[in-house]
């Protein structure tokens, strides 16, 4: 109160101890932390309520501790924390020596950005531009798709803290993500026009085929599993149509080492054909071995139903 502190203004009896007392006993003997605590909760009942929060305290620490996990990776560390994205993964925070062992790099290797990529979402510029100025809010910053602190190894612990807070707050973007009715319509149609061909070709189809790439983790919207399976992805222009093609082309690019991807037949189904140009659709083609279109929009160019290029592709 008016900064005089909690020693100067306690007042009244607290086990025969007065304020000015506190910090030598009147009977020149040391009570140790006990008798601090007595005088500063107010006597015997407030020190046991001092004692039972205590022990709530460390069953608290010893659930975090017990959540915690490190392993060492050559040189550097791996910490798995308590705390739990909004896709329900515990949060990894990687810290390695950096600068002649003076400096120690703490980072999320580039999981976060790669996750909301991986569900669907397409980082923009923008998106970007707002999580980079939350991770500065934070003390690190957002470089190449990797939150990092490059920190002095005594503020080590801080660093991975903030690193753990910019991964939670991030997959935020997930809760925002929705997507268009138009979205919706496209993929059920073109689902259910690939399963229905399966059926009656007698060829499993399934569907958000995961595959690992050397950068990331990407989803295929529908795999045929033919003799040569078939990877049909659905490229619908909404953030524009060279952003889709783009897309399909880092995916292609970087499942190139996947050997099983590599020996699949691709089949990119494009929607509102009206968005296309002629050089964007290159880039598709450059890709994929085949391309159709959305059946319900209005054709770019003379149509062949989805079902007969997934015919044409399982004989060839």
């Amino acid at each position: 109160d008016s900064g005089r502190g909690l020693f100067a203004h306690f007042e009244g009896d607290a086990g025969g101890l007065h304020a000015e007392d506190a910090g030598a006993p009147p009977d020149g003997e040391d009570h140790g932390v006990d008798q601090v605590a007595l005088v500063l909760v107010g006597g015997l009942p407030g020190f046991v309520e001092f004692a039972e929060k205590e022990l709530e305290l460390e069953s608290v620490i010893g659930y975090l501790n017990a959540q915690t996990a490190v392993m060492g990776l050559r040189g550097a560390c791996a910490l798995s924390l308590p705390f739990k994205t909004l896709d329900g993964r515990s949060v990894m925070v990687f810290v390695e020596p950096s600068i002649g062992n003076a400096m120690e790099l703490v980072h999320d290797c580039g999981k976060t950005i790669s996750f909301l990529e991986g569900s669907g979402l397409l980082v923009s510029e923008q998106k970007l531009a707002v999580l980079s100025d939350m991770a500065r809010r934070l003390g690190a910053s957002l470089d190449d798709g990797v939150f990092k602190i490059l920190s002095p190894s005594h503020k080590v612990q801080e660093a991975v803290m903030s690193i753990a807070q910019c991964c939670c707050l991030a997959m935020y973007e997930l809760l925002r993500h929705k997507p268009s009715f138009d979205e919706e319509q496209v993929g059920s149609r073109v689902g259910r026009i690939v399963e229905e061909w399966g059926a009656n070709a007698g060829v499993e189809v399934r569907r958000n085929v995961k595959m690992t790439g050397s950068a990331r983790q990407y989803s295929i919207d529908f795999v045929a599993e033919t003799v040569r399976p078939i990877a049909v992805t659905v490229l619908i222009p909404s953030y524009g149509a060279a952003v889709s093609a783009d897309r399909y082309a880092l995916q292609s690019l970087d499942l190139q080492r996947d050997s099983k991807y590599s020996k699949m037949r691709k089949l990119a189904v494009i929607s509102s054909p009206g968005k296309w140009k002629t050089r964007t659709l290159a880039v598709v083609r450059k890709f994929a071995n085949e391309i159709a279109e959305d059946e319900e929009a209005e054709p770019l160019f003379p149509r062949v139903g989805i079902a007969q290029v997934l015919t044409a592709l399982k004989v060839a």
